[in-house]
Order: structure tokens, then C-alpha cells, then sequence
């Protein structure tokens, strides 16, 4: 199953203290929930694993990615990766480009991820999974924005903490947002 996943946020932050954080997977990848690198190659690709437990389901991916594009002038930034399911049939592959727009005093972050994928996951349906991948991605922008926006001197930059999977956050977040959905879309976006 593919899906698309949009997001976006906006910061105080410089666009160069954010192109750096999200040119660097040392920094990216902490931020988002249940992942870990597991080693940074020679050509700039990098492998990671994300464990993840939604109720009864649990998922650890393990997989590479690399960047495809990075145009710094452009503030376009182009992510690609795939990885399967330790121990399980599951398979996933995305693609993710982060734009970085300056507007005025404010720096927009924007973030398109395409995603495609099988597996146990896929037993809740299409609506729930969409859900919970926005909530996923939420998560993810926040500890961005939150690391971004934090008093540090340019010496004692370290890359953020490892976000934890809240998952009951996540799946009550997911699961109302599901059952709210039809009326978003009768009322216009206003449930």
C-alpha cells in the first residue's frame, strides 16, 4: 500500500542551523520515534532500524537510505530508503523531500514522504495506517522543531535525544482522527 504524508512546520531557526541538522542523519535520525542508526557508510548512505509497537503489532524494520539530493541554494533536500521486516514478510520503501522556504522572519519546513508498505501493519486498513503515519510524522516534526529552537552554543551542538514511541498517544491520536475524518471531510475540515 502507498500513501502520501504531508507536513509542515515553522521555526525561528536559521536556515543554516537547519540545513545542518537535516543534511545530517546523526541528527535526523533521533528525532524520529523508535529509529536508530546503525552505521553511517563511506558513500553517505546510512542504515537505521525502526522498532515499533502498535497494540498487538509489533515492527522493526531495518533498512538503508541515503541522500539523493541535497541543494542547499534550493533549500531541497531528496531522502530515499527501503528496508524489510526483521523476521517477518513486511517491506517498506520511501521517499521524503524536505524543503527548507524562508518567509519573512520564520523558516517553513516542509515535508513530502511518499511510502509504500506491506506487512502486519497493513491489518489495521488504509484509514487507520494513514493516521497513524501522520501522527508518526508529527511526532517526528516536532522533536525537529523542538531541537531547532533550543538554547545550545554552536560547540556543544549534539544531536538530540532518541524520541520513544509513545504509542498509545499515537494510536488515540490516529484513532480519533480516523473516526473524525468523514466529518472533516463533509464540514470542510472543521470536526
Amino acid at each position: 500500500m502507498e500513501l502520501v504524508v504531508k507536513e509542515s512546520f515553522e521555526t525561528k531557526a536559521d536556515f543554516k542551523e537547519a540545513w545542518k541538522f537535516f543534511s545530517n542523519p546523526e541528527f535526523i535520525v533521533p528525532c524520529i520515534p523508535g529509529a536508530e542508526i546503525r552505521e553511517i557508510k563511506e558513500d553517505g548512505s546510512f542504515e537505521a532500524s525502526v522498532k515499533l509497537k502498535l497494540g498487538a503489532v509489533s515492527l522493526n524494520f531495518v533498512g538503508n537510505m541515503k541522500y539523493e539530493k541535497l541543494d542547499e541554494a534550493q533549500g531541497l533536500m531528496v531522502l530515499s530508503g527501503e528496508g524489510k521486516e526483521k523476521g517477518g514478510a513486511g517491506r517498506a520503501k520511501a521517499n521524503i523531500e524536505a524543503t527548507l522556504k524562508e518567509e519573512g522572519d520564520v523558516l517553513k519546513v516542509s515535508v513530502i514522504a511518499t511510502v509504500d508498505i506491506s506487512g502486519k501493519i497493513l491489518q489495521y486498513g488504509r484509514g487507520m495506517f494513514e493516521q497513524v503515519a501522520k501522527q508518526y510524522f508529527a511526532q517526528f516534526s516536532q522533536c525537529a522543531k523542538s531541537y531547532l529552537e533550543a538554547e545550545q552554543s554552536e560547540e556543544k551542538k549534539m544531536p538530540p535525544e532518541p524520541v520513544k514511541v509513545n504509542a498509545l498517544n499515537l494510536i488515540l491520536k490516529a484513532f480519533l482522527a480516523w473516526l473524525l475524518s468523514p466529518f472533516r471531510r463533509i464540514f470542510g475540515g472543521k470536526a
